[in-house]
């Protein structure tokens, strides 16, 4: 298999890891957790852009593009950033409040 093509298939699975898991952050209200403004509707109104940049990414990676090696970066970047940010309330014992 070409390393492009193992990329594409890598993108892919990390994203759809990831827009399931932002499915489940919405079901678990995590936006109290960050404490972002405008509740379910401030919250995926913020993914709105970050989810069409991803999946743009995905394209760019399809046509074997620098910019879709840059978007990459950018998915690997936020699955750290959740697993740190995750890790951090888990640790001081935050929970998502009702």
């Amino acid at each position: 298999m070409e390393i492009q093509t193992f990329l594409f298939w890598v993108y892919f699975i990390n994203l759809v890891v990831l827009v399931i898991h932002e499915i489940e952050s919405a079901y678990w209200h995590e936006w109290k957790l960050f404490g972002l403004p405008g509740e379910i509707t401030g919250f995926l109104i913020l993914h709105v852009p970050l989810l069409g940049l991803l999946f743009w990414g995905l394209i760019e990676m399809r046509e074997q593009s620098t910019l879709g090696l840059i978007c990459s970066l950018i998915l690997s970047a936020s699955g750290v950033f959740a697993y740190f940010a995750h890790n951090h309330f888990i640790k001081k014992g935050r929970s998502v409040p009702s």
